[in-house]
């Protein structure tokens, strides 16, 4: 048992675990080994459960999408219930125009004290804003050997806004590099993405697997116009492949290959990550990492086309 407190709260104790915000989001992650896991795996989500004050349901926030006058409002709203840290002030400073929110909380955001000159640049602004972040996260921090690899600041990004907004739209969120680090092949459609026309292959070399000190997994997600990833339909129902994928097999010399494609390889399912015929993304996850893999002295293969 855990208790769960905010940056106001006095608590101390070994078995409590402060948040910086009242308000916060957890996961819980469960490893399912294959369908005959299933009923143990459940057996640990029904041991965790959680309890806390009766709080009212606060007013629904506004989607990304929404214009700027709504947006806006809502991130007024979400700031004065979740103040910004010190750390902050230079960029609130920047801010301060519009009146969101100040070091002490408080916010003046009144869209309608705007001349439709401002409000003209605000929109303006948002969009082209919205645009480079969406660009941003289809760039990666660069391609090496064909895979983009996080930067150090990923999931405790510190003052890094760009870097944290553009991993909000393609994920939500994400872990540090020390506990997972995500890397995204590059495809050869715009956008970094995969041509679902094709067959592909990423191959390890005998002895060149990830160097993890937990496991890896490649997941494939198909591609939506703005820019997310969601899991593909397919006939295995298989969304990701991994070194604890049951059935993966390695060459008779020791190598590894995976066959990505829309078609079911010769070799048979095994070592198949089914995609979908149109375009696609892969990531790859590599949970503890070695050194090796951390610091960037491995780098993975290339996916190569078949």
């Amino acid at each position: 048992s855990f208790r769960l407190v905010g940056p106001g709260e006095a608590a101390d104790g070994p078995k409590v675990v402060r948040a910086p915000t009242p308000a916060v989001w957890a996961l819980a992650r469960i490893l399912v080994d294959g369908a005959h896991d299933l009923e143990a795996a459940r057996a640990v989500q029904s041991g965790i459960s959680a309890q806390g004050p009766d709080l009212a349901a606060p007013t629904p926030a506004a989607e990304r999408s929404a214009d700027w006058p709504a947006y806006f409002a809502s991130l007024a709203q979400l700031m004065a219930r979740n103040p910004p840290p010190a750390t902050d002030g230079a960029m609130l400073e920047t801010m301060a125009p519009l009146g969101l929110v100040d070091l002490q909380g408080a916010a003046d955001f009144r869209p309608d004290r705007f001349s439709a000159q401002e409000a003209a640049a605000i929109a303006e602004g948002v969009e082209a804003a919205r645009a480079d972040v969406w660009r941003s996260g289809v760039r990666g921090p660069g391609f090496i050997d064909g895979w983009s690899y996080p930067y150090a600041r990923l999931g405790d990004f510190a003052q890094e806004y760009h870097y944290r907004a553009s991993v909000a739209v393609g994920g939500l969120a994400a872990l540090p590099p020390e506990e997972a680090m995500y890397m995204r092949a590059k495809g050869d459609l715009p956008r970094a993405l995969f041509d679902g026309a094709h067959d592909w292959r990423l191959h390890f070399p005998a002895g060149g697997g990830l160097p993890v000190n937990s496991f890896w997994s490649l997941t494939l997600y198909e591609s939506t116009p703005d820019g997310q990833f969601f899991f593909t339909d397919n006939p295995l129902g298989r969304y990701a492949i991994g070194d604890r994928t049951p059935g993966l097999t390695a060459n008779p010399d020791g190598s590894l290959d995976i066959w990505i494609g829309a078609r079911r390889p010769p070799s048979g399912d095994g070592n198949w990550l089914p995609a979908p015929e149109g375009p696609f993304a892969l990531f790859m996850r590599a949970y503890l990492p070695k050194p090796e893999l951390l610091h960037g002295s491995y780098h993975l293969p290339p996916v190569e086309r078949v």
